[in-house]
């Protein structure tokens, strides 16, 4: 989903930035500087697993064009199991290989 947020803003489509908006119940892919100034009817909703934990922000927005962001660190847990997902500055979205 970070991907598909990524390329969407890389593509310029609609002429705008594309973010990804998490919250307890879904993931939200927006298009707008932010997710309090999106364009509701371009939201594409995704229900997530409520046994998985996510801690890092709450909303990452990519750059059009470029697909820059603020370098962020995601952390999905189910208890047993935990993965790190990182974003960097130019929008790259990776998992570390251990």
């Amino acid at each position: 989903m970070f991907q598909l947020a990524r390329n969407l803003a890389m593509a310029n489509y609609n002429q705008s930035s594309f973010g990804i908006s998490i919250n307890s119940e879904n993931f939200v892919i927006f298009q707008g500087a932010s997710f309090a100034a999106r364009t509701v009817s371009q939201d594409r909703s995704f229900p997530r697993a409520q046994s998985v934990t996510i801690t890092g922000s709450n909303e990452l927005v990519f750059t059009q064009l470029s697909g820059a962001t603020a370098s962020s660190t995601f952390n999905l847990s189910d208890g047993r199991l935990s993965r790190d997902l990182y974003v960097n500055s130019e929008g790259l979205v990776y998992e570390p290989s251990y």
